[in-house]
């Protein structure tokens, strides 16, 4: 991932959360922590990459209902940033502090 443009590879690319392996817990876990990334950085989404992003979120906040999907979000944002990095990488255990 390159620290300066985190909406290219980081760890909410659409890419990777939704091959969350069909795991919106997961999925909505890496978008918490690369908000909270992008919110250390300063950078926004990209305008051309709102549209695709907001209905990501929708999808993943539909599949696990408001309460899971906002613990979910609150976990990834609380989670170090090598810690998101590694699960974004596939190295980390899904399941782990899991909500569903």
């Amino acid at each position: 991932m390159n620290p300066s443009r985190p909406h290219e590879a980081g760890p909410d690319s659409p890419v990777t959360a939704e091959s969350a392996d069909g795991t919106p817990d997961l999925a909505a876990r890496l978008l918490g922590a690369a908000q909270a990334l992008r919110e250390r950085l300063s950078e926004p989404i990209p305008g051309p990459d709102l549209a695709r992003h907001s209905q990501l979120f929708a999808n993943v906040r539909q599949a696990l209902g408001d309460e899971h999907y906002q613990a979910a979000w609150d976990q990834g944002r609380a989670m170090p940033e090598q810690q998101a990095i590694t699960l974004a990488a596939g190295r980390g255990h899904p399941t782990a502090g899991s909500v569903v």
